[in-house]
């Protein structure tokens, strides 16, 4: 089984989308590496962190900023209907804060834990 495959397997465990018989081969795989261990267990970390972060609210809804429009455009008669689609639409601005700075952090380790993890396999697979 590739490196890619296990990591596949590894991925889908944490999201709950493997099959009993997929779930036992990987707990084999695991319990007899240590480094696939290690791997795993970091992979189970970050997942858990992940699951943990606050809800993102964006700053204003789309759809209420809309909607009243549509509403209004459909109770009027069609001779008058015909402005409204040449109305201009609000512009929206990408609002950038601090706010991501959690989850920017978490992902920027999960790239670290998975190059090392990486790393390791590949040294692994060198020594064999």
């Amino acid at each position: 089984m590739t490196n890619e495959e296990i990591f596949e397997l590894m991925q889908r465990d944490l999201d709950g989308d493997l099959l009993e018989s997929e779930q036992q081969l990987l707990h084999r795989l695991i319990q007899k590496d240590a480094d696939l261990q290690l791997m795993y267990n970091r992979l189970k970390d970050v997942s858990q962190q992940l699951e943990h972060l606050p809800p993102v609210v964006p700053p204003f809804s789309i759809v209420d900023s809309i909607l009243p429009k549509l509403e209004s455009a459909a109770a009027k008669p069609a001779a008058v209907k015909s402005t409204v689609n040449e109305e201009i639409l609000p512009t929206l601005e990408v609002k950038r804060e601090t706010s991501s700075l959690p989850a920017y952090w978490l992902a920027c380790c999960f790239l670290v834990v998975m190059v090392r993890s990486k790393k390791s396999i590949r040294s692994r697979t060198e020594r064999t």
